[in-house]
């Protein structure tokens, strides 16, 4: 595309969106220049302070100066289903029952009223009364069931998980 020279810097500024008269761009280009390069010095400068802080433990403190940053507390999800099941363990002794929780297909994660507690197949001691059931799993839908659990009772559930992405691929070939 070729503009002529009568237009050609005032469309170059309206397409820019700048309502500023063409004569202002050499100088524009100059005091942005020079703010650009002062921002990185800056930004390296504070890059360099930045790294010298940088946690290569997340459970070792960092120390800067006198100021000592604490640890972060990182926990496992791991760490926290065990916590779950333990706290539904504990509720569960003053007459819960168990429940069985499998699922088609296995490793979906299990979810107890909107806490997670661990992978199918699992065995679950929980409290008596209802309790919302999810199992999700990233290629899958989530499956949701309430569950009433009664004491000293075993309870078995078994979710189908349908197929979240449902797509099929026709070739005729003549």
């Amino acid at each position: 595309m070729k503009l002529n020279n009568r237009w050609g810097p005032s469309v170059i500024s309206l397409m820019a969106g700048l309502l500023i008269p063409t004569a202002a761009f050499p100088q524009a280009a100059v005091e942005y220049g020079a703010a650009a390069s002062k921002s990185t010095a800056l930004g390296a400068q504070a890059g360099s302070s930045m790294r010298s802080s940088t946690r290569t433990n997340p459970r070792q403190p960092i120390t800067r100066g006198k100021f000592v940053i604490p640890p972060l507390p990182i926990k496992n999800l791991e760490i926290i289903m065990e916590e779950n099941r333990q706290k539904l363990a504990d509720q569960s002794k003053a007459g819960g029952g168990t429940l069985h929780v499998e699922s088609n297909p296995a490793k979906a994660s299990v979810i107890v009223d909107g806490k997670p507690v661990g992978v199918s197949p699992l065995d679950l001691k929980l409290p008596q009364g209802k309790h919302l059931v999810e199992l999700t799993h990233p290629r899958y839908d989530v499956w949701s069931m309430e569950v009433t659990v009664s004491p000293n009772e075993s309870t078995s559930v078994t979710a189908q998980l349908e197929t979240r992405y449902k797509s099929t691929i026709t070739l005729s070939i003549q």
